[in-house]
């Protein structure tokens, strides 16, 4: 489990107020899915702003929060560690690689992008280093895929911290080699930062 100095160690523009020795058992930015011991990462999107979601996530035991927001984060109790961050969203990709130990290092990890063609090239690849003799875990449209099975997804590109989670769960799994589906939408909402690629491909 880690300190939060240590998550945002990775963060060189971070600002704490609050309490750096807190101990972070879970990285949320999903107030419905925040519980006691979590980092609640105020991340917007398109229609809404994580940090109008702060009431909520209090309530549900959170006691970190990490945002952009400067007045309103300073605003919150003083019961309430806050940092203060540039970009939300690279703050929850690089905090969560660091909560998760980095799992794509362990892992060779093939990341396939362009406009058409990934679904298909995914599994192509996914096909040839199982053929190969490699455990294999494909990430993209139609599913998540391994030895053990297959679960569904809610996106081309997991977030963030799904990802990551995904990732050392693999790696917990056996799983040697991960090819996965990257959007230029998670690319531009830094879902695949951190992860450490060792082959890009681009479709046309």
């Amino acid at each position: 489990m880690p300190f939060l100095h240590q998550l945002i160690s990775v963060l060189p523009d971070a600002h704490i107020i609050g309490y750096r020795e807190a101990s972070v058992t879970g990285i949320a930015y999903d107030s419905r899915r925040a519980q006691a011991g979590d980092a609640f990462v105020c991340v917007r999107g398109f229609k809404l702003d994580g940090h109008d979601f702060i009431p909520d996530a209090l309530q549900r035991g959170v006691r970190i929060v990490v945002g952009e927001e400067v007045e309103r984060l300073r605003a919150l109790p003083e019961d309430v560690t806050k940092v203060i961050v540039s970009d939300a969203r690279r703050a929850l990709a690089r905090m969560a690689a660091e909560f998760y130990g980095h799992p794509s290092r362990a892992l060779k990890v093939v990341g396939v992008t362009g406009t058409n063609g990934k679904t298909t090239t995914t599994h192509l690849i996914g096909a040839i280093l199982r053929q190969a003799g490699y455990r294999v875990g494909v990430i993209g449209t139609v599913g998540i895929y391994t030895d053990e099975g297959v679960m569904e997804s809610a996106h081309t590109t997991p977030e963030s911290v799904d990802l990551q989670r995904m990732l050392a769960e693999f790696k917990s799994q056996g799983v040697q080699a991960v090819v996965m589906e990257v959007s230029s939408h998670a690319c531009a909402l830094r879902r695949v930062e951190g992860v450490a690629f060792d082959v890009g491909v681009f479709t046309n």
